[in-house]
């Protein structure tokens, strides 16, 4: 992974000392190298590297084509060997072995058309010197971050926003809507190109921008969308080919790759598929709970993996929130997969590892998440009127212990919240303040009206929803440590299953119905086909009793917090309010401390 930083000054001349500075903020996307190309007095483009593949100093960034165009890029280009060859047959020549230049000179060729061949995570600032233009993108997932900061005197893009603060003497303001989704779902609001912060805005997962520097106007491109792949096949003997073809992509480098193995079915799947290309990866599982260990530690037998266990820290929360609230530049979710894979990430980086491969998306794309996707499946039957589907997954509830009353419950608050409005809150955010009960209830995100099956669900979740959460957790993580984290279930070709049917995601109490098969024929290590996985988890409630005091005393001092509070005497208030606790309560308290904390760290006004 690298870093991006592109400074255009529509007025004026930039301060190339400050421009480094800022650059070097992102050290930790790119620790190998630090370079930067400026074009005149009122553009410069830097880029930190992280070198993975070709480590040669000549591949380092800004890299300049054959035709004299640049480009600051962040990613993998997972097909670069296959385009290399149609280039090479074109008559091109290479100097580098490294997908950078590959990726450049693909873009010559006619860069808006060239996008949608790309199989890779991404995203790129490419400045075409002629016509004195410059493309910005990202890739479908969206799993590399960009952002863009626009006024009458500049045009900033990075990777990271504390870049683009240090450019511009501006304060933090936050979006109040930012902050109430944060509170409320204990994810990142991620429906549109707004983000925390008030005057930056993000590339969409999927989207370009075409910025004309010589008359000071954009465009907007959607060249690479997530919708145009999704299909409905479930051919699994296919699905193993191109699970294969995948991981093989995502094993190539230069440098030690490693696998984060929790003994579940998404990691499962990919170590059993690494292993026949690369038995010497290292394996690293957190210490869980005692099922997934076992799990681990039966497949690492198995296929003779070298697997490393990490012990989960649950007294280091505390100081791991601060420093990833110091990184991430955003309040951190509390959840077990936030705050456990930053100490994974740790660890790889303590066994020297630079490349880590894990089970990110098999949930989305095959039909996981019983409680999460329940409602929506259910939905579905009811509309259709497929009422053998719904009695089917009723029966098969009570078997596999899975409260099917629960998930009608959730149901019947989404059709309530569809007839009254509710999911429109955040468009009329003045009005609901921290203590409105709405707070308190367990409602997971706030759904469009227009998601009515499983399959509308998914998509919404894949490109807008809560993967979108975890892959910016994900970025942040492992960036914090230097560290490149590739998804192998999330090639952009496996959509080619997210349309198939619902009895091949969830069937006979089992999720992911169709990868837990092709896992039965991996591995003889009854994985597929359990029901226990927990993932990682932290005693959070027994965390604020510890902690309580602290944590209210932080959050009464927090200006953002007291703005959300409808009371003539806030603090007296969040006192009596906390101090009445309940699970879902200390759960709030700590997404407020961790609001608090990111408050104190960057100074932030509402």
């Amino acid at each position: 992974m690298c870093g991006i930083l592109v400074q255009y000054s529509k007025e004026g001349t930039i301060d190339e000392n400050r421009f480094k500075d800022s650059l070097y903020l992102q050290r930790q996307r790119g620790p190998d190298n630090q370079s930067y190309v400026r074009f005149g007095p009122n553009l410069i483009m830097g880029h930190t590297r992280l070198s993975i593949i070709d480590l040669n100093s000549d591949s380092n960034q800004p890299f300049k084509s054959s035709n004299g165009n640049y480009i600051s890029f962040n990613g993998e280009i997972y097909n670069f060997l296959e385009i290399r060859e149609e280039l090479e047959k074109q008559g091109k020549n290479f100097s580098t072995t490294g997908d950078t230049e590959v990726l450049v000179s693909h873009l010559d060729e006619s860069y808006t058309e060239k996008l949608s061949q790309l199989n890779g995570m991404w995203s790129f600032a490419y400045y075409l010197v002629n016509e004195n233009k410059l493309l910005i993108s990202r890739d479908r997932f969206g799993k590399k971050p960009l952002y863009y900061y626009e006024d009458e005197f500049d045009l900033i893009i990075s990777s990271e926003i504390k870049s683009i603060y240090s450019l511009k003497s501006i304060e933090r303001k936050v979006n109040k809507k930012h902050l109430l989704y944060f509170l409320n779902t204990n994810l990142w609001h991620q429906e549109d190109n707004s983000t925390f912060y008030e005057d930056i805005k993000k590339v969409m997962p999927g989207q370009s921008i075409q910025f004309d520097l010589s008359n000071n106007t954009k465009d907007i491109l959607k060249t690479h969308s997530l919708e145009d792949h999704i299909s409905n096949n479930k051919d699994i003997e296919e699905l193993e080919v191109l699970l294969s073809d995948s991981v093989e992509k995502r094993l190539i480098s230069d440098v030690p790759v490693g696998m984060f193995l929790s003994g579940g079915v998404d990691s499962s799947v990919v170590a059993s598929i690494a292993n026949f290309k690369d038995p010497n990866l290292i394996h690293l599982t957190s210490q869980t709970t005692d099922q997934d260990n076992y799990y681990s530690k039966l497949l690492a037998e198995e296929k003779d993996l070298d697997l490393q266990e990490v012990d989960l820290n649950e007294e280091a929360i505390v100081d791991t929130l601060k420093d990833m609230t110091k990184y991430f530049e955003l309040p951190i979710p509390v959840y077990g997969i936030s705050l456990g894979m930053n100490q994974m990430f740790k660890e790889a980086h303590f066994r020297d590892l630079k490349v880590v491969l894990d089970g990110t998306g098999g949930d989305e794309i095959f039909g996981g998440y019983h409680d999460f996707y329940g409602p929506s499946l259910l939905e579905g039957y009811i509309r259709r009127g497929n009422f053998l589907g719904l009695l089917s997954f009723i029966y098969y509830s009570f078997i596999s212990k899975y409260n099917a009353l629960s998930a009608f419950k959730t149901l019947l608050n989404r059709f309530l919240a569809r007839i009254f409005g509710h999911n429109d809150f955040l468009d009329d955010n003045s009005s609901y303040d921290l203590v409105n009960p709405f707070f308190l209830k367990k409602r997971k995100m706030f759904l469009p009206r227009n998601i009515s099956d499983l399959l509308s669900m998914q998509q919404f979740d894949v490109t807008r929803g809560r993967l979108q959460t975890w892959l910016q957790l994900n970025d942040l993580n492992s960036m914090m440590y230097s560290i490149e984290t590739r998804n192998p279930l999330l090639d952009y070709r496996l959509l080619d299953y997210l349309g198939m049917k619902e009895k091949y995601k969830f069937s006979k109490g089992y999720n992911k119905f169709l990868l837990r098969q092709l896992l039965s024929r991996l591995t003889s290590v009854n994985i597929a086909w359990r029901r226990d996985k927990k993932g990682m988890t932290f005693s959070f409630s027994n965390l604020v009793e510890k902690h309580r005091q602290m944590f209210l005393c932080a959050v009464k001092k927090s200006t953002l917090i007291k703005t959300l509070v409808s009371k003539t005497n806030p603090e007296t208030f969040l006192d009596d309010f906390f101090l009445n606790d309940t699970e879902e309560k200390d759960l709030l308290l700590l997404r407020c401390y961790a609001v608090s904390l990111l408050e104190i760290e960057y100074n932030l006004k509402i």
